[in-house]
């Protein structure tokens, strides 16, 4: 992801690679609910990311 913001930066276009970084951030928040559904994460640990995930996806729909 970070290479993504980097990318959309560094680019005149940037809709193409923000458009790629929001669905990465879906996968990646998915992947933490699932943690979750797996008993890989407690829900407590859940909770602390899902705050910064939260604000990583405000800044996206800010960008978009």
């Amino acid at each position: 992801m970070m290479s993504l913001i980097y990318r959309a930066n560094s680019n005149y276009d940037k809709l193409p690679v923000i458009t790629e970084l929001c669905d990465r951030y879906h996968m990646l928040a998915m992947l933490f609910r699932l943690s979750v559904e797996q008993h890989l994460l407690t829900p407590a640990q859940y909770a602390r990311y899902a705050m910064q995930i939260n604000v990583i996806g405000r800044q996206l729909i800010g960008w978009k």
